[in-house]
C-alpha cells in the first residue's frame, strides 16, 4: 500500500481482507492448536487419579486391560478416520513392522513402570522421570541419529546426569524408576520418529503386537482364578477397567491434533505440564515425602529443563530465519 492510498480504496481492500481473514483463521487455528495440545497433557497429568484407586490390582493386569482396551477402541475408531490404509501399510512393511514392534515392547515397559510406580507411591520418581525423558532424547538423537544439538540442550543433559548422580550420592539409592521411565519413553520416541506412522495407527499396531502377550496373561489368571473380574470388583473398579482403552487414546488424539498447529519448541514448553503436574499432586495431594535431597536434584532438573527449552526456542528461531523467504522490492 502507498502512503496516498486510502485505507479503504478499492484496489487495497481486496487484498486487505483476504490477508485479514488468512490472520483470523491462523490464530483461530493456533488457539485450538493450544487448547487440545494442553488437554493432552493435563489428560496425562490426571493418570495417577485414575490409576491409584486400582492398587490392588496386579499392575500387569492392569496393563493387560491397558492393552486390550486400546486396541479394541482404536479398532472402532479408525475407520472413521481412514486410518485403515496407514494400519495394512506399517503391517505389510517388515521394516516399519519390525519398528513398531519394538517401540510395542517400550511402551508397554513403559505403562507397566508407570502403573507400578502410581500404585505404590512413588509420583514423585514418575515426575522426574518426564522431565528426563526429553533431555534423555536428546542424547540419544546425538549419539544414535547423529543429530547436531546446540550447546544448551548438551549442557541441559550434563545437568540432568549430575541430578542423577547426586540422587544417588545423597540417598545411597538408584532412582531406577524414574530413570526406566525417562529411558523407556525416550527411545520409544526415537523407535517411533524412524516408521513414519501416524500416531494412533501406530498406537493400534503396537496393540496388536501386545494384544497376544496380554490376553494369554490374562487366559492364565482366569484359569488360576486370580482374574480381577472373577474375584468380584464393584461397579467403580469395573467402570474403571472398562475405560482404560479410552483414558489411552484421548490424551495422545488431543495432543498430537494440537501439536500439528504448534511450533515444535512450543510443544516441548508444553510437554513440561505433565512431570509439573505430577510433582504438584505427589507432594500437594499425595502426600509423598520430598527431602531436601529431593528439592535439590529436582532444582537441577528444573534448570535443566530451563537451558533445554532455551536451546529448543534458539534452534526454532534460528529456523525460521533460514526459511524465511527474502523481501521483495516494491
Amino acid at each position: 500500500m502507498s502512503a496516498t492510498s486510502s485505507p479503504g480504496s478499492s484496489q487495497d481492500s481486496p487484498q486487505d481482507s483476504s490477508q485479514g481473514s488468512a490472520s483470523t483463521i491462523g490464530r483461530s487455528a493456533l488457539k485450538i492448536g493450544l487448547l487440545s495440545a494442553l488437554a493432552g497433557n493435563i489428560m496425562w497429568s490426571l493418570f495417577p487419579f485414575y490409576f491409584r484407586p486400582l492398587a490392588d490390582i496386579n499392575p500387569l493386569e492392569i496393563l493387560d486391560h491397558r492393552v486390550w482396551g486400546a486396541a479394541a477402541f482404536l479398532a472402532l475408531w479408525l475407520p472413521f478416520n481412514n486410518r485403515w490404509a496407514s494400519v495394512k501399510a506399517a503391517l505389510s512393511d517388515l521394516r516399519k513392522a519390525r519398528l513398531l514392534l519394538l517401540s510395542a515392547l517400550l511402551i508397554g515397559g513403559n505403562w507397566l513402570v508407570y502403573i507400578w510406580a502410581v500404585t505404590h507411591d512413588h509420583v514423585l520418581q514418575a515426575s522426574l522421570g518426564y522431565y528426563l525423558s526429553p533431555l534423555v532424547a536428546v542424547a540419544m538423537s546425538w549419539a544414535i541419529l547423529k543429530e547436531r544439538q546446540n550447546r544448551f540442550q548438551m549442557v541441559a543433559f550434563a545437568l540432568a546426569s549430575l541430578a542423577v548422580a547426586a540422587k544417588m550420592m545423597l540417598t545411597g539409592s538408584l532412582p531406577w524408576i524414574a530413570l526406566a521411565l525417562g529411558f523407556s519413553f525416550a527411545s520409544y520416541g526415537l523407535v517411533r520418529k524412524q516408521t513414519d506412522v501416524g500416531p494412533l495407527s501406530g498406537l493400534f499396531v503396537e496393540a496388536l503386537f501386545l494384544l497376544p502377550f496380554a490376553l494369554l496373561h490374562l487366559s492364565w489368571l482366569a484359569w488360576q482364578n486370580q482374574l480381577s473380574f472373577q474375584i468380584g470388583l464393584d461397579w467403580q473398579h469395573s467402570g474403571l477397567i472398562l475405560g482404560l482403552g479410552i483414558i489411552t487414546v484421548l490424551p495422545l488424539y488431543f495432543f498430537n491434533t494440537g501439536a500439528k498447529a504448534l511450533p515444535y519448541s512450543f510443544v516441548a514448553m508444553l510437554f513440561y505440564t505433565v512431570p509439573t503436574l505430577l510433582f504438584f499432586f505427589a507432594t500437594q495431594i499425595f502426600g509423598e515425602p520430598a527431602t531436601w535431597a529431593d528439592v535439590g536434584v529436582f532444582a537441577i532438573i528444573w534448570l535443566a529443563v530451563g537451558l533445554y527449552l532455551y536451546g529448543q526456542f534458539q534452534g526454532s528461531r534460528k529456523a525460521r530465519k533460514v526459511t524465511k523467504p527474502p523481501v521483495k522490492p516494491m
